[in-house]
């Protein structure tokens, strides 16, 4: 079993630590040594959770109401009502949403796994108790070093370079102030967004705000936390969860603005009171905010304007002549781009064959003829063009393209779910079924997809806009990051869509997925779990590659660890192991004649294994 200790007689440490000191494969060889000697504690299993889609991005239910809807939903109770914060709701397990009785307001619902051991919410007391015992030991208690952190981090595993990437990582994200150290207030910050499943673009969002607050008041972020502590009422069915309602919320607020005190905050509330007595959805009704909700909203979380621009590819042809050819009367023939309103630049993305992100207007299509305003998204440029590329890319590709099933409106209404959770009106995505209906439509179409899905290729119409600026996706960026994949890689992922990212070692690899030990301080030991490919960021380090002749550290321990045992002893077994080691690496067995150092290359690659004998 994956999740179980291997078996380590005495003398197998003894020869392991005898291993020679020189091999080197970029770094990958001296955690494949580690692995062998590293026990992984714990097996992360999963289980599965409700989320809503709440002010711009998907929110997890309180567990209780979770539980409940996935009992029901187990047990084929399709449609039910839920009462929990003061209102009643009617829950659609078919349709996947939530609508409120009270205000008859319907959100949509998706069911995802998440870490099945989370029940136990940690408390801003835990953070604080558990961060004077490890500050006490760095520099008498005042603030916590990177030293201080990894000396005191629970875990001892032999692998240096995951502990101390690891440490490196959080310590930079947990300095708001900029220093080499963080204080009590950082470290409660820090491990309550964590806690409070915040996303990665909301916690760097709410960061990056805190971080230009913290240069003009350096006691700004130790009094957020005391108003929301104050206020905060304990969540039903969890031991040391809090949060506040809308109406605590704004009761916040109100004190705040009447303070004699003149604060940031105090400037942020009255904000806050401005937008809600104006009607803006600063929250609603029956919203539940943590500590990452609080923060999200007092700092005023940005928010950015969703078009999708029409354009009719018939210049004019459909409204005057489809009537007559195709026996309904069509506005136009529709080519939909998604133009999202940043602050620096507004976007036009659109999907042609490749997938573009061009000026507004400037793309091969001329002007729209309609501009419909979608809604409003939370999330910021990086974060989209990141979604695109990791999950848009692979589908939306010139060979995949047709004018039916998967045209310029599928990936327009696709990008339009990921941002607003709206889809397209059915007059744009079912147009191309109605209008193919016809045989004389339906003989054009290896044109049509030839003409419309081609662009930004020889064989079709352009570059990406009529000025040759349109930034042009492909998935060479994501396909360089899974070519480096590959055991003992040492990667960037989070655990679920979104979510913040963490340091971890790559153990296996399959289709879709990798095998990921990460250390977990709070569970004070290294947990293993099963990771989407999709979910991984980045690849610090990479990782073996079968594609290049090298083996699966797990076979290629294995007959190495067998070696060793039954040879019984240490240097002296090392020329009749080493044709066993080396074999995986040639196509014929390699035999080792007399000590030489040797090198074995793979040609076109980086990787390299130099021998000491």
């Amino acid at each position: 079993s994956e999740s179980q200790t291997m078996p380590r007689p005495h003398d197998q440490n003894a020869c392991l630590a005898q291993m020679p000191s020189k091999v080197n494969l970029d770094g990958g060889w001296t955690a494949l040594r580690r692995k062998v000697m590293r026990k992984t504690s714990l097996k992360i299993e999963t289980q599965e959770v409700v989320q809503v889609w709440l002010a711009g991005d998907w929110k997890a239910l309180p567990l209780v109401e979770s539980k409940e809807v996935i009992r029901r939903r187990r047990a084929d109770v399709l449609r039910f009502q839920m009462t929990a914060r003061g209102d009643t709701y009617e829950i659609d397990v078919v349709q996947m949403t939530q609508t409120s009785l009270k205000s008859g307001r319907t959100r949509a619902m998706r069911i995802v796994d998440h870490d099945a051991d989370t029940e136990d919410i940690m408390s801003f007391d835990t953070f604080r108790t558990e961060f004077k015992e490890r500050a006490m030991s760095s520099d008498g208690g005042q603030h916590l070093t990177e030293g201080g952190l990894t000396d005191c981090w629970p875990y001892h595993g032999q692998d240096e370079e995951l502990l101390r990437t690891t440490v490196q990582k959080v310590l930079k994200s947990m300095s708001l102030r900029g220093q080499q150290s963080v204080s009590m207030t950082e470290w409660i910050h820090y491990w309550s967004l964590e806690r409070d499943g915040a996303s990665h673009a909301a916690s760097s969002e709410v960061n990056e705000r805190l971080r230009a607050a913290l240069q003009v008041d350096h006691q700004i972020l130790d009094r957020m936390q005391m108003h929301f502590e104050i206020a905060a009422m304990p969540v039903a069915g969890s031991k040391d969860a809090l949060a506040l309602s809308s109406d605590g919320f704004l009761k916040v607020c109100r004190r705040l603005v009447k303070s004699q005190q003149a604060t940031m905050e105090q400037k942020w509330a009255d904000e806050v009171l401005q937008q809600h007595s104006s009607g803006a959805n600063v929250l609603e009704e029956d919203d539940v905010l943590n500590y990452s909700d609080f923060l999200n909203v007092m700092l005023g979380r940005k928010r950015f304007k969703v078009h999708v621009w029409m354009y009719d590819i018939s210049n004019g042809a459909a409204e005057k002549w489809s009537w007559l050819i195709l026996g309904q009367e069509f506005k136009g023939f529709w080519h939909t781009g998604v133009v999202i309103e940043w602050p620096d630049e507004s976007s036009e993305i659109w999907f042609g064959g490749k997938i573009f992100v061009s000026t507004p207007g400037t793309t091969p299509f001329g002007q729209p003829i309609e501009k419909r305003f979608m809604g409003y998204t939370f999330k910021n440029k990086t974060d989209v063009i990141s979604y695109i590329s990791q999950h848009l890319c692979p589908e939306f590709t010139k060979e995949r393209y047709d004018v039916i099933t998967r045209n310029c409106n599928h990936f327009s209404d696709t990008l339009s779910m990921h941002l607003l959770n709206e889809h397209l009106p059915d007059e744009i995505l079912q147009q191309p079924e109605m209008i193919m209906q016809t045989a004389a439509v339906q003989a054009l179409k290896p044109l049509l997809n030839r003409w419309l899905g081609g662009f930004g290729t020889n064989d079709g119409h352009g570059q990406g806009d009529r000025n040759g600026n349109g930034a042009k996706f492909g998935c060479e960026a994501e396909m360089v990051l899974l070519a480096s994949l590959g055991p003992c890689a040492l990667i960037e992922f989070a655990t679920q869509e979104g979510g913040r990212l963490q340091i971890g070692r790559v153990e296996e690899v399959t289709q879709d997925d990798c095998v990921v030990t990460s250390l977990d301080f709070w569970r004070g030991c290294d947990v293993e779990r099963t990771v989407p490919k999709s979910h991984i960021a980045k690849v610090l380090q990479a990782g073996l590659q079968k594609a290049r002749g090298f083996p699966a550290s797990d076979s290629l321990f294995r007959s190495t660890t067998t070696a060793l045992l039954e040879q019984h002893r240490c240097c002296d077994s090392w020329p009749s192991i080493l044709p066993t080691l080396l074999m995986p690496f040639h196509p014929a067995p390699a035999v080792v004649s007399e000590p030489a150092k040797n090198m074995i290359a793979d040609e076109g690659s980086s990787y390299s294994c130099t021998l000491d004998l």
